[in-house]
């Protein structure tokens, strides 16, 4: 009997709902492109990173590094307006605003790690051709043979290991020069003070 009949404001309503559905169906859309395309750019530049790291081990010159640099840089611009359509998302009460923004933060601490990576493998000087040797390490456990062996008794013996001291002695000398300012001239040094 009392039917109710549709006021304009029923159809206002629906329309004001649907027009913030749709901007945020739009939004949602746009993260989504975007933030595919980060992740691209992510493990293109980490695929690039790797193959300079073989390049640079093999001696040769680095093939990708202002590529890997553009990247980064593109994913950093991308990333920057996909935190704005976060905060747009969450304006709009998505339902999974929280983990849409917790997503643009691993994306960001990923692109810091890519960043680092990047300026550690380029920024990198290297000693080619030097020997990576522990000299300190060395004249410690020739020492240590010296020291371990007994005295001897009689008069040959004595001069023997007195021959093997002044080779030891010769040996740190001409090893002094390549042993670097670091822990190992200073155990070098007290290792040599104490006999």
């Amino acid at each position: 009997m009392f039917k109710k009949k549709p006021s304009k404001n029923s159809v206002t309503i629906s329309q004001t709902k649907k027009a913030p559905s749709s901007e945020l169906s739009a939004l949602i859309e746009k993260l989504q492109k975007n933030a595919d395309k980060v992740e691209k750019l992510i493990l293109e530049t980490e695929q690039n990173l790797n193959k300079d790291v073989s390049k640079i081990n093999e001696g040769k010159q680095p093939l990708y590094q202002d590529d890997t640099n553009k990247r980064i840089l593109s994913s950093l611009e991308l990333l920057q307006g996909l935190d704005e359509d976060a905060v747009d998302a969450k304006r709009l009460q998505h339902p999974q605003a929280e983990m849409i923004e917790q997503d643009m933060k691993q994306l960001r601490v990923r692109l810091r790690k890519l960043r680092e990576d990047h300026d550690r493998i380029y920024h990198l000087t290297r000693s080619e051709g030097l020997p990576s040797v522990n000299w300190g390490k060395i004249i410690e456990e020739k020492q240590g043979n010296l020291n371990n062996k007994g005295f001897g008794q009689d008069l040959p013996t004595i001069e023997n290991e007195v021959e093997e001291h002044n080779i030891f002695h010769s040996e740190v000398e001409a090893l002094a020069p390549h042993i670097s300012a670091s822990d190992d001239k200073v155990g070098l040094t007290t290792s040599v003070e104490t006999n």
